[in-house]
């Protein structure tokens, strides 16, 4: 700015197009973050400075007046809303966090089941990751996409078996597990048919894995 406002051949109206441009930056420091923007204007009231040694300011002492005063109010702004922003957006993550996460297991609860499926036809669309959910009570749900129902019940083998070999210190226990195949459409299908084989599991003596037929 200063080597420009140097170099321009009529500087009649320099000074207000000085004070014009300190505050266009004065003000768009609000897109910045509060340190950066602090920097920024305290770099402005210095470019004044910096232009007063050759553009000798007879109104100097004004330009000061104005814009200190403006960069003090705008920093104290700044700060204020990106507290309150920031406690806003902080806020809304942990109420957003609280929607979809069980506050016992901090797993996913059955409202993620909504996140992951589109809400007319209940047909899933996820990514290709695995995804605990907590259902309700002792029951929790398993979502293996790309996985066919071998590879399922091999994963529900191993839960099985490590549930069954750890130890509490209270007490022994054991899951009952049903497996059952996606393959598209309304998800609340599957999960009634995962839910019969669990069932299923639960008849022929617990501790076990049944696949839906």
């Amino acid at each position: 700015m200063v080597p420009v406002t140097y170099l321009l051949p009529d500087r009649q109206h320099a000074i207000s197009g000085m004070l014009i441009m300190n505050l266009i930056f004065v003000c768009a420091g609000f897109a910045a973050p509060f340190s950066y923007s602090t920097i920024g204007h305290c770099l402005l009231v210095v470019d004044i400075a910096l232009a007063n040694t050759f553009m000798h300011y007879e109104n100097l002492d004004m330009m000061y007046m104005f814009n200190i005063p403006a960069v003090i109010s705008v920093c104290v702004i700044h700060n204020m809303m990106q507290r309150v922003y920031l406690e806003h957006y902080i806020t809304k993550g942990q109420l957003e966090n609280l929607v979809v996460r069980d506050q016992l297991t901090n797993m996913y609860n059955r409202n993620k089941m909504k996140e992951l499926s589109v809400a007319d036809t209940g047909e899933l669309a996820f990514a290709d990751d695995l995804d605990v959910i907590r259902w309700g009570g002792e029951e929790f749900l398993i979502v293996m996409p790309g996985c066919d129902s071998v590879q399922a019940m091999r994963v529900a083998e191993k839960i099985r078996e490590k549930v069954e070999k750890s130890d509490n210190g209270i007490c022994k226990m054991t899951i009952s597990i049903g497996v059952a195949l996606y393959k598209g459409g309304d998800y609340h299908e599957t999960m009634k048919m995962a839910d019969d084989a669990m069932y299923q599991a639960k008849a022929e003596g617990r501790n076990r894995i049944e696949l839906y037929k």
